[in-house]
């Protein structure tokens, strides 16, 4: 759930959703939970229905919710009260028996009576084995977890341009898989074009120029939409590089447990599936998880 804003020409800003594009609440837990956050004027419905190929809508009794203030403006009012720690790079988790110790890129240790990790599967093991932590027969398991690459082009318009009918369209292509107009989302304030390339035209280009992948993008919408899709400015586009976008194989389970004494929970889209409602899903198992792990265990310490 990623938002950026790329500042235009004459002061503008174009404000573009460039990781998950919407999210469903298919469960009645988290039902609950997007009920509460409608109330508070965090989310709204944007569209209802299967988006198919050619941008129309089938009906399928769900709907597709946005968040106001773009995707990351959910994570953000989530976090509102939690201490976040922005720019600090946690270079390697290391068990230290009652507690766990994250070191930084700042040199500071962050000593933690709990943690739970919802890190990519590669990144997660990368920063355990770091720490000289044995992990068991975790190893396999998030070993098991493999990712879809996605490049997501970010392109400022000159014009408006339709994309199917609600301002989306999932192509499902060789080249392009989804394509949104963030003015119609009601999320930019000019034209702002997201285009999330395939798996496989993001893992052949990957290393591509950012110049080059975005022609390529912006060339195939255009032949998609049969509209002219103009950048403002060249020189404003951007491009995401989604290195671990969506798990292609996932763990059939909520989270996994190290069964350490310390508790350490790894949650995530890895668990119950490539989907926003996935990783809420796990994320509110794992923290019941630990809530309980922890009242059992005792008076805490801060973490």
């Amino acid at each position: 759930m990623a938002t950026r804003r790329i500042g235009v020409g004459g002061g503008g800003v174009a404000t573009l959703d460039h990781g998950a594009q919407f999210f469903t609440a298919r469960s009645d837990l988290l039902a609950g939970q997007v009920g509460e956050w409608v109330d508070a004027g965090v989310v709204a419905p944007w569209f209802s229905g299967r988006l198919e190929r050619d941008g129309s809508l089938v009906d399928d009794g769900e709907i597709r919710y946005r968040a106001r203030n773009g995707m990351a403006g959910l994570a953000k009012y989530l976090a509102r009260d939690l201490n976040v720690r922005c720019g600090v790079t946690v270079t390697s988790i290391t068990d230290r028996g009652l507690e766990w110790s994250l070191a930084t890129s700042e040199t500071e240790a962050i000593e933690a009576s709990a943690v739970i990790l919802t890190a990519p599967a590669p990144q997660s093991l990368a920063l355990l084995d770091a720490g000289g932590t044995d992990v068991g027969a975790v190893r396999r398991d998030l070993s098991s977890v493999y990712y879809d690459r996605c490049l997501a082009a970010l392109v400022p318009l000159k014009d408006p341009v339709v994309i199917g009918h609600v301002g989306a369209m999932r192509p499902g292509g060789p080249i392009v898989d989804w394509m949104a107009e963030n003015q119609v989302k009601g999320l930019s304030s000019i034209p702002a074009v997201t285009i999330h390339a395939s798996p496989a035209f993001s893992e052949e280009r990957w290393d591509d120029s950012d110049e080059a992948i975005i022609s390529d993008l912006l060339g195939e919408a255009q032949a998609i939409t049969g509209s002219v899709l103009e950048p403002r400015d060249e020189s404003e586009s951007q491009v995401k590089r989604w290195r671990y976008a969506k798990p292609r194989t996932w763990l059939d389970r909520a989270f996994v447990d190290l069964d350490s004494e310390a508790p350490f929970l790894i949650a995530g889209d890895a668990m119950v599936g490539p989907r926003v409602e996935g990783s809420a899903l796990s994320g509110l198992a794992a923290g019941a998880e630990l809530v309980r792990r922890l009242h059992s265990g005792g008076p805490l310490a801060p973490a």
